[in-house]
């Protein structure tokens, strides 16, 4: 069913220095029942800082290096991809086994029906492109949003929202 309440989430990836997982785990602290899994080799692992927020808020979470075994109880999968321009000793990322870290098309069988599978791009090879095509697969349409949440933003920023409402409603009678 739809909405974020008493869902599960699983983060997978390079959780250490990908931003967008450290704001969304940090805003998903605002629903009722959400529980969180972060998945991710040791050396790429989500920061204490979240966690202890988690523990603050009373969220309940999981910390593993086992991210094919959270599969089948997701009700969604928020993949990142190895952030490998910020490795201290150049190549150093690359030492990790990243078939353990990726979603290929096998792992849609273990996926709930229900659940989805989000990525804030650009991707590597952490997802499969054989998986693009299924439903479950919202990335593009995350994309998409994202672009109109920015335009809606930089409209309200420059206060020309009131004058595309406007327009808007002008045209749309």
């Amino acid at each position: 069913t739809g909405g974020i309440e008493n869902k599960h989430i699983v983060f997978c990836g390079d959780l250490a220095r990908g931003r967008t997982v450290r704001s969304l785990s940090r805003l998903l602290c605002f629903y009722p029942g959400v529980r969180m899994t972060f998945a991710a080799p040791d050396s790429l692992q989500i920061g204490s800082d979240i966690l202890q927020q988690l523990e603050a808020l009373s969220v309940p979470y999981q910390v593993t290096s086992n991210f094919k075994g959270t599969i089948p109880e997701a009700d969604a999968i928020y993949m990142t991809r190895i952030q490998d321009e910020w490795d201290r000793i150049p190549g150093e990322s690359a030492k990790i086994n990243l078939a353990d870290y990726s979603f290929t098309k096998d792992d849609l069988q273990h996926l709930s029906p229900r659940a989805v599978l989000m990525h804030p791009l650009p991707r590597r090879s952490e997802i499969d492109t054989a998986c693009d095509n299924d439903p479950r697969a919202v990335y593009w349409r995350q994309m998409r949003n994202g672009m109109w949440i920015r335009s809606a933003l930089i409209a309200t920023i420059f206060q020309r929202d009131q004058e595309i409402t406007h327009y808007y409603m002008m045209n749309n009678k």
